[in-house]
C-alpha cells in the first residue's frame, strides 16, 4: 500500500512538472507574441506619423535664399539644425532605426507619401554623413552621402513619371527646398575630410545638382508642355546651379581660408613668445600646427582652381550639346 502511495505521489508530480513546464512554454510563446505584436504596433504607428512629423521639419527658412551663391551664417545654422541626428552607424538603436525606415516604405503605397519619405530619408542620410565627418569618420560619411544621392534619384524618377498639375508641384517644391539645402550640407561636408573622400563628395554633390535641376524643370514647366520643353530646361538648370555651386565653394573656401589665416596669426603669436621663453618644446610644437595650417591652406587654393575647372568642363560640354541639338532642329525644319 505505501509502495503504491508513494508511486501514486510521484505519477503526480510528474504530472504536475509536464503541466508547469507546459504551462511556462504556452506562456512563453504568448509572450513572444505579445512582444512582437507590440513592435509591430509601435512601428505602425511611426510610420503613420513621421511622414506628417516629417512635413513639419521645415524650420522657418523661407527667407532663406539657398539658390543664391552667397552663404550666409543664417543658411549655415540652418541645415546645422535641420540636418541633425541623434543615430548614427555603430549605435545600438542604429538598426531599428534602419528597419522602421524599411518598414515605412513597405506600407507606404501613396505616391505623394513615397516621395516624401525618399526625401525624408536623404535627407536622414546627410545628417549621419554629416555627424560622421564631424568624427572623422570620412569613409562612413562618403557611403552615406552616396546612399542619399540614391535616395533623391528614387525621389526624381517618382516626381518626373508623374503629369504635370498642381500636386505634382507641390511635392517637387519640397523636394527642391530639401535638395537645395542638401547641396550645402554636402559642401560643408566636403571641407572635414581628405582630398580623396572630396572626389567622392563632389560626384555626388553633382549628381544631386542633376537631380535638382530635373525637379525644377518639373515644377517649372506649363501643363502642356513637351517632354522635350522639360529637357531642356533642366540642361539649363543644371548648368545654372553647377555655376551657382562653383560660386558657394569659392565663398566657403573664403571663410575657410579666413579662419586658417586667423588661427596662423594666433599661433605665430604664441610661437614668438614660446621662443622668447626658450620653451623649445612649446616651439616645435607651434611650428608643427602652423606647417599644417599652411599646407592646408595651399590645398584650399588648388581644390578651388581644380572644382571650378571641372565645373567650367562640364559646363562647356553641356552647352556644345545645346548648340548641337538647336541646330539639328533647325536643319529638320529647314528641311521640312
Amino acid at each position: 500500500m505505501r509502495k503504491n502511495r508513494s508511486k501514486a505521489r510521484g505519477n503526480d508530480c510528474s504530472s504536475e512538472r509536464r503541466a508547469f513546464g507546459t504551462s511556462m512554454h504556452s506562456n512563453s510563446q504568448y509572450t513572444w507574441l505579445s512582444l512582437g505584436s507590440a513592435v509591430i504596433s509601435v512601428l505602425v504607428v511611426l510610420a503613420a506619423i513621421t511622414p506628417a512629423m516629417a512635413r513639419e521639419t521645415k524650420i522657418g527658412t523661407a527667407d532663406l535664399d539657398f539658390d543664391s551663391s552667397e552663404v550666409t551664417e543664417a543658411q549655415i545654422q540652418s541645415v546645422e539644425t535641420e540636418f541633425s541626428t541623434s543615430t548614427k552607424p555603430g549605435d545600438i538603436g542604429y538598426s531599428f532605426k534602419r528597419f522602421g525606415e524599411w518598414f515605412r516604405e513597405v506600407i507606404t503605397f501613396n505616391q505623394d507619401d513615397k516621395v516624401r519619405i525618399k526625401i525624408e530619408f536623404a535627407r536622414e542620410r546627410l545628417a549621419e554623413a554629416k555627424l560622421m565627418a564631424d568624427l572623422g569618420n570620412e569613409d562612413e560619411a562618403t557611403d552615406l552621402a552616396e546612399e542619399a544621392q540614391e535616395q533623391a534619384e528614387s525621389a526624381k524618377h517618382l516626381i518626373r513619371s508623374r503629369g504635370i498639375g498642381n500636386e505634382t508641384r507641390e511635392i517637387a517644391k519640397t523636394a527642391d527646398d530639401v535638395l537645395a539645402k542638401s547641396i550645402l550640407v554636402l559642401q560643408l561636408v566636403r571641407e572635414k575630410v581628405s582630398d580623396n573622400a572630396q572626389e567622392k563628395i563632389d560626384a555626388v554633390i553633382e549628381r544631386m545638382i542633376e537631380k535638382r535641376a530635373e525637379i525644377r524643370a518639373k515644377i517649372e514647366a506649363r501643363h502642356n508642355a513637351s517632354d522635350e520643353e522639360v529637357n531642356q530646361n533642366a540642361l539649363e538648370l543644371n548648368i545654372m546651379f553647377k555655376q551657382k555651386a562653383v560660386e558657394r565653394f569659392e565663398k566657403l573656401n573664403e571663410r575657410l581660408h579666413e579662419r586658417f589665416e586667423n588661427r596662423i596669426e594666433e599661433l605665430q603669436e604664441k610661437l614668438t613668445q614660446a621662443i622668447e621663453e626658450g620653451n623649445q618644446e612649446r616651439v616645435d610644437e607651434l611650428q608643427d600646427e602652423t606647417d599644417k595650417l599652411e599646407s592646408n591652406l595651399e590645398k584650399i587654393d588648388n581644390r578651388r582652381e581644380e572644382l571650378s575647372r571641372r565645373f567650367s568642363d562640364r559646363n562647356e560640354i553641356s552647352n556644345e550639346t545645346d548648340q548641337e541639338n538647336e541646330t539639328e532642329i533647325e536643319n529638320d525644319e529647314e528641311d521640312d
